[in-house]
């Protein structure tokens, strides 16, 4: 405290008393702090939940795959949470591993 009642807070640190973090642009207690899957732990540093990684806890897998690699879901879909694909039109299955062509379904190897 500077004086009764008057913090000056170090770097990264925001509020009345100080308690406040700051990571990655949002405050700690902000929902969308360290990508809605973490706990801001310090500045600019995640504590990620169980199945998330990375800086800011924007990282999952999906039935092994990390998110961010592009052979996750197939190919053919986007990994929105721990085993959960979004499969792009005409691709099924849990990893977007099956097609329909013409009213034939398919699979990959």
């Amino acid at each position: 405290c500077v004086s009764q009642n008057n913090c000056s807070c170090d770097l990264g640190y925001y509020g009345f008393n100080c308690s406040i973090i700051s990571c990655f642009q949002y405050y700690s207690n902000d929902s969308q702090v360290c990508s809605s899957h973490g706990e801001c732990v310090s500045p600019n540093s995640c504590a990620c939940a169980t199945n998330y990684s990375g800086t800011n806890c924007s990282t999952t897998t999906c039935f092994g795959i990390s998110s961010s690699n592009s052979s996750v879901c197939s190919f053919h879909g986007k990994c929105v949470s721990p085993d959960v694909c979004m499969c792009e039109p005409g691709y099924f299955l849990d990893n977007c591993s099956i097609y329909n062509c013409f009213g034939i379904i398919y699979s990959f190897p």
